[in-house]
């Protein structure tokens, strides 16, 4: 990633990270957390994603463990497209059957597979 033509480095990402978590949890209940924040990257907006192995104590709203992770990073002028891309995380991640068959998921192919086929059927 790029930061005013320099590699952001991880520190500072880590560092908005922590601002943002410190606002409030983003832990959205069911073993979900979306921890997002704006940054100074090149890019519009980047997402990575995560199942821990063992549950993460997230402060979540529900109180219950997370270990599922959507990590997003948008652009700091990027409000719109950020806000829309958690909704739609959040839309897909409320679906406790998608949920769980994305625990399941051993390559990222996988989880890609999974969405994909889980918007698609959304649309229909």
């Amino acid at each position: 990633m790029q930061f005013d033509s320099e590699e952001i480095s991880r520190e500072k990402i880590y560092s908005a990270i922590l601002e943002r978590e410190a606002v409030s949890s983003t832990g959205i209940g069911e073993g979900v957390a979306i921890p997002h924040a704006k940054c100074d990257i090149q890019e519009e907006m980047v997402i990575a994603f995560g199942i821990t192995e063992k549950p993460v104590d997230f402060h979540a709203m529900d109180g219950k463990p997370v270990r599922i992770v959507f990590l997003l990073l948008s652009r700091k002028n990027a409000a719109g497209p950020h806000i829309r891309m958690l909704a739609n995380i959040a839309r897909l991640m409320r679906n406790d059957r998608f949920a769980k068959k994305i625990l399941l998921c051993k390559t990222r192919g996988e989880v890609l597979h999974l969405i994909t086929e889980e918007e698609s059927e959304e649309t229909k």
